[in-house]
């Protein structure tokens, strides 16, 4: 698997934090941009 990839969402304050795989999208969290910022950190594969 790659590094974990985050995407913001325009219209709500959420960022879609995932990794990618050759044939799967893995969904770490749906992160809060003012709730807990970081705490899906510790859901990557090191």
């Amino acid at each position: 698997m790659t590094g974990a990839r985050r995407i913001v969402l325009k219209r709500f304050p959420y960022d879609v934090v995932f990794l990618l795989d050759r044939d799967r999208v893995v969904i770490l969290a749906y992160a809060h941009h003012s709730r807990r910022p970081g705490y899906w950190r510790e859901r990557v594969p090191t």
